[in-house]
């Protein structure tokens, strides 16, 4: 399913989307390969996916296992979706700068919010990044609330989620569990570029948490925080 041009909001709901994939090449629709099962390249429109479930959808060359988002001025609200055994970048050469087995986020002045989401076994390999989630956009805005991940897997960074070169953009994760996820960089999350400032927690307790996220740049820019009601285990790197 491809979302192109202005028009409408964009309400998806109580939906399986399974075994679907998108090949690659700059001649898709939204000029970008990916979005195994959803492209979203709708700018300054609202994409809201409630109750729905994506297994097993792929992206082979591209970011966005099962959902590619590459709009600009837009605002998708994903709420109560199970993303399981997706998976992105099996094919691509790009090491690191595509992934994102469940979700790729990729346009600009983007507000994206994940709220009570499941990401188990999703991945990005054997050159990709974010597992789970990857991030590439600029001057967004993304909320994870109360959701979990678990067993997810890069080949390169960020075993759940990765953020990469994202300039202005905030990522605020909270109430979200994070288990058994693996990358050779940055285990759990990574914040892989000069524009990432901090990776900071909330409460002086949780800094112990530090070591199963990679942030190895803290210059300019955006911020990734993780608050006190988050949770990491049995992460490696």
């Amino acid at each position: 399913l491809t979302v192109f041009g202005a028009g409408a909001p964009v309400p998806i709901a109580q939906s399986l989307f399974a075994n679907n994939s998108a090949s690659g090449g700059a001649s898709s629709a939204l000029g970008y390969g990916g979005g195994g099962a959803l492209g979203f390249g709708a700018d300054a429109q609202t994409l809201s996916v409630t109750d729905c479930v994506f297994s097993d959808n792929r992206a082979l060359a591209d970011s966005g296992g099962a959902i590619l988002l590459r709009s600009s001025s837009c605002s998708v609200a994903l709420t109560r979706v199970a993303f399981v055994a997706n998976a992105a970048a099996e094919t691509s050469s790009s090491l690191g700068l595509v992934g994102g087995g469940a979700v790729a986020s990729v346009g600009s002045f983007q507000r994206v919010l994940l709220r009570n989401c499941t990401a188990f076994a999703n991945a990005a390999r054997p050159d990709g990044s974010g597992g789970a989630l990857l991030f590439r956009s600029q001057d967004s805005e993304i909320d994870i609330l109360d959701s979990r991940f678990e067993a997810n897997a890069a080949g390169i960074t960020g075993g759940a989620v990765a953020v990469v070169g994202s300039a202005g953009t905030s990522v605020r994760i909270s109430g979200t569990s994070f288990a058994h996820s693996s990358a050779p960089f940055g285990g759990t999350i990574a914040a892989l570029s000069a524009e990432i400032a901090t990776v900071s927690a909330l409460q002086p307790d949780a800094m112990e948490l530090m070591p199963a996220v990679a942030a190895p740049s803290a210059s300019m820019g955006g911020t990734v925080t993780l608050d006190s009601s988050s949770r990491f285990g049995d992460s490696a790197a």
